[in-house]
């Protein structure tokens, strides 16, 4: 656990300007805290909704088919009537 050891000794023995540099130090450590759940959080958000966008997908296909391309038939051609 090297991240716990290094903010217990962040937390000990301040000097004034060891204060202020352990605090931004932990400052930031904990915005990158933040930063890390929301990541994960959004990570696992995408990837629920990639499997459902998948999984729809996939049981649509299997549930509707696609349609069917009717077969060319040749079209009958006019006939010319001469009534001379």
């Amino acid at each position: 656990m090297p991240f716990f050891n290094g903010l217990s000794s962040l937390m000990q023995g301040y000097t004034e300007n060891g204060f202020i540099e352990s605090y931004l130090i932990l400052n930031s450590w904990t915005k990158l805290v933040k930063f890390l759940r929301i990541e994960k959080y959004l990570q696992n958000f995408i990837a629920k909704k990639n499997k459902s966008n998948i999984n729809k997908s996939t049981s649509w296909c299997k549930i509707k088919k696609p349609p069917l391309i009717p077969p060319l038939t040749k079209k009958k051609k006019l006939q010319v009537v001469d009534n001379n």
